[in-house]
């Protein structure tokens, strides 16, 4: 639809519901009962670009119609118009251009007035007559200089807006979000600002009064965090449970309200929060029963004349700050004073030394008392009271006092009957009593001791050590690296994810260590120490320790005496330092550091494994794995499983234990046993022992004058390279010899546990050739022949052959022993 002109026209009654007026003139015009809202099928009436300045509007309604910009057309104009009865609730106004509007019964509720321009507008009302603003969207909008008295802003939006030197007279702004809003030198006089949000707002030299006394002006829960309120004048308004304590960013930067200067002339402030407010200067007369003055800047304040009973002004500064006829606050000057509460009327008292060698005497409630500069004597009576320590200071408890806190600015030593210890700047540290103390660090790198009694210490920032002495205590390090000595398995330590690399320094006989924390050192005579999921540091002492990694790649070091390092799961490192140390070995991935000459160590492995330099001995676990030596006299034992066992150099004792083993002796002069189950043995180079053990074994004595036993079962014994023993016993089984070497140099025959040896010429059946034989039998009487249970040995320089005896020295009851 083209644009069209009513300039200076008379528009009656007209409808352009949902009609398209984008760029469309109004100049001057009178629009009476003109309507721009939707038509019935809902579509909005469209007035991008129209300009309606100084055009005047009666009875018009323009609900949920667009003056915003678009790509083809700016924002609308009404500039200098005039709006009596007119509703604009819901319309799109963004960006428009309201500049000294004049209104009357305005409706903008809802409305969106982003980015508008409302300059020196009149949009006010008497009471009966409100111009409604409720929801409105005034993100940004410039309302510098206009007048909104009476106007009702319930549940709008003004951050960032413009109100400078604004008139908000009598105007409501319940639930109002005006953060950011800058209202500087605008006039709030009898305004309701109850439940609004003014953070980082601008009311520098705001004025806020009531005169109203039939219908008060109020702030009560008010929201001014991290605002600008500097020269602020406020009298007489309820300010009860406003907050203007510092706005904290999501990047976590912090604003602190500002409100030198500032003049609270009267007033309910009754549990408002001042906390760490920069009010130097400021002037505060009224109520302000428990009132929050945590760490607040009130230097050179005036706060006569106030009732700040059971307020809180924790950490607050007040040099210079004048106290006249106050209730629950007292403020001395820089002589010695004499401050006395215990005849006030507030339970709790604040009290101030200031400059000065003070005494100052609480009350039965819980004081505060701040004794400054100077060497001051502090007493608080009964109640849970707190003292401010400066070098120099006495504090002075009951017995049954209370639960009380020293706010220390020094190191210190808690003294009798007082409980709680909290470091401030940079005080390294403190100290505990007999009592179940509580001790907090800062930031600094604290040394904090609990002394006897269950205590609970708590390092805030920085490397701190925290020891809690005798007694089971709770140790909380926080952020930092920091250190935890700990005496008894009844003390517990808190850390959480990300807080530094910390490490325990435990005396208890046994120690686990708890989540989050990654290094543990024994001292004294404490044996146990166990680690968790992370990469633990696990140091032993010079006892015999049993150190266990838990989960995670550990680092675990025995230093003295006869220790055991299991790194349990994860690739761990291991090393064991002086003494016969055992190691548990379940990764390829574990590592084990033995130094020369620090005891004879053994590994006891899981899976294949190698012994590294300087480890004497290993034994194998689980199923059927391989284990091998190294240059050192090895002693190596194998599992249940097949094992396959090599004693490389030097002089090893070797065990297969049971199952199939096949067991290789390889340099040295070694020892080998199968055990249980049909084994392979070979001694290698050197003169070596092979016991073949259960089963029916194979026995090689390869070079070296090696000694053989079949041991019980069918075993084959071959002596290999060297003058060979072979030894026999009553009840081994039935063996086989190969390669066995006669004469000079040759291999021998031992027996063993045979009860009868005679002499029996043999002759041969074929040649007749006669050669006498021992015959080695079981002494039966009356026995003619070979039977079972016998041996022959032959006296022949030739030895004998099966061809001497054409069955080998066979009967009907089966072989005993076998030549080849």
């Amino acid at each position: 639809m083209p644009a069209l002109n009513f300039d200076g026209q008379n528009l009656v009654g007209n409808s352009f519901r949902g009609q398209n007026l984008n760029g469309s003139t109004f100049i001057a015009t009178r629009l009476e009962n003109v309507r721009f809202d939707p038509n019935n099928a809902g579509t909005r009436t469209q007035l991008r670009g129209t300009n309606f300045s100084e055009s005047v509007w009666i009875g018009v309604n323009a609900r949920l119609a667009i003056f915003a910009p678009n790509a083809n057309f700016g924002p609308a104009n009404l500039f200098k118009a005039t709006l009596e009865n007119v509703n604009l609730s819901g319309a799109d106004l963004r960006q428009a251009d309201l500049t000294e509007i004049n209104s009357l019964n305005l409706n903008l509720s809802n409305a969106n007035l982003t980015d508008a321009i409302l300059r020196s507008a009149n949009i006010s009302g008497e009471q009966s007559e409100r111009p409604n603003l409720t929801g409105a969207n005034f993100t940004r909008a410039d309302l510098s200089l206009a007048n909104l008295t009476g106007a009702d802003f319930t549940g709008a939006t003004l951050v960032d807006t413009i109100l400078f030197d604004a008139n908000i007279e009598d105007t409501v702004l319940v639930n109002v979000n005006a953060t950011g809003a800058d209202f500087q030198l605008a006039n709030f006089t009898d305004a309701i600002l109850q439940n609004a949000i003014f953070d980082l707002a601008n009311l520098s030299g705001v004025s806020l009064t009531d005169t109203n006394p039939l219908d008060p002006a109020t702030a009560t829960n008010a929201s001014f965090r991290g605002a600008n309120l500097s020269s602020l004048f406020a009298e007489d308004l309820n300010f009860s449970g406003a907050n203007f304590s510092p706005f904290v960013a999501a990047n976590g930067a912090v604003t602190v309200t500002n409100l030198t200067g500032a003049i609270f002339a009267g007033g309910d402030f009754d549990g408002a929060n001042f906390t760490q407010v920069n009010a130097e200067g400021i002037a505060l007369r009224g109520s302000f029963i428990g009132a929050n003055f945590t760490n607040a800047n009130l230097t050179n304040a005036s706060l006569s004349n106030g009732d700040f009973s059971s307020a809180n002004f924790t950490g607050a500064t007040v040099t210079g700050a004048i106290a006249v006829d106050s209730v629950g606050l007292y403020i001395g000057d820089a002589s010695d004073n004499v401050l006395n509460s215990s005849g006030d009327t507030s339970p709790n008292d604040n009290l101030f030394g200031n400059e000065g060698n003070d005494t100052l005497s609480g009350g039965g409630g819980n004081d505060y008392i701040d004794g400054g500069a100077g060497t001051d004597r502090m007493s608080g009576s009964g109640g849970n009271d707190t003292y401010v320590y400066t070098t120099g200071d006495t504090i002075i408890e009951s017995a049954n006092g209370g639960i009380d806190t020293v706010r220390a600015n020094a190191t210190h030593t808690l003294g009798n009957n007082v409980e709680n210890l909290i470091l401030l700047g940079n005080v390294v540290s403190g100290t505990g009593n007999a009592l179940a103390n509580n001790i907090t660090g800062n930031n600094a790198n604290n040394n904090l001791n609990g002394g006897d009694g269950n205590d609970t210490l708590s390092g805030g920032g920085g490397n701190d050590t925290l020891n809690g002495g005798t007694g089971d205590d709770s140790l909380i390090g926080g952020i930092g690296n920091d250190t935890y000595v700990v005496d008894s398995t009844g003390d517990t330590i808190t850390e959480n994810p990300n807080e530094g690399t910390d490490a325990v320094q435990s005396s208890a006989s046994t120690y686990v260590l708890s989540s989050n924390v990654e290094n543990l050192t024994l001292v004294g005579t404490a044996q146990g120490g166990t680690g968790n999921e992370l990469a633990n540091i696990i140091t032993g002492n010079d006892v015999n320790n049993t150190l266990n990694g838990g989960d995670g790649n550990d680092t675990l070091s025995g230093n003295g005496g006869d220790d055991t390092l299991d790194g349990g799961i994860g690739n761990d490192v291991m090393s064991g330092g002086i003494g016969n140390d055992t190691y548990i070995i379940d990764s390829t991935g574990d590592s084990v550091t033995e130094n020369l000459n620090e005891g004879t160590d053994t590994v006891v492995s899981s899976i294949d494994y190698i012994l590294g330099i300087n480890l004497e001995n290993l034994v194998l676990l689980g199923t059927a794995i391989n284990g091998t030596g190294n240059d050192l006299a090895n002693s190596i034992t194998g599992n249940e499983g097949n094992n396959s066992l090599n004693g490389a150099l030097g002089n090893d004792i070797l065990f297969g234990n049971g199952g199939a083993d096949t067991i290789l002796g390889a340099g040295g002069l070694d020892t080998l046993d199968g055990g249980e189950g049909d084994d392979n043995l070979n001694g290698g180079i050197g003169a070596d022992s092979l016991v073949g053990g259960g089963g029916n074994d194979i026995l090689t004595g390869a070079d070296g004058n090696d000694i053989l036993v079949g041991g019980t079962g069918n075993d084959t014994i071959t002596g290999g390279v060297g003058s060979d023993t072979i030894r026999y016993a009553s009840g081994d089984g039935s063996d086989r010899i190969n390669g066995f070497a006669t004469g000079v140099g040759g291999d021998f025959l031992s027996f063993s546990g045979i009860a009868n040896i005679d002499v029996r010429s043999v002759t041969n059946a074929t040649t007749g050739v006669t050669n006498t034989f021992f015959r080695v039998g079981d002494g039966i009487a009356g026995n003619a022949g070979f039977n079972t249970g016998e041996l022959l040995l032959t006296l022949a320089g030739t030895g004998f052959t099966p061809a001497d005896i054409a069955t080998n020295i066979t009967d009907s009851a089966g072989t005993t022993f076998l030549f080849s």
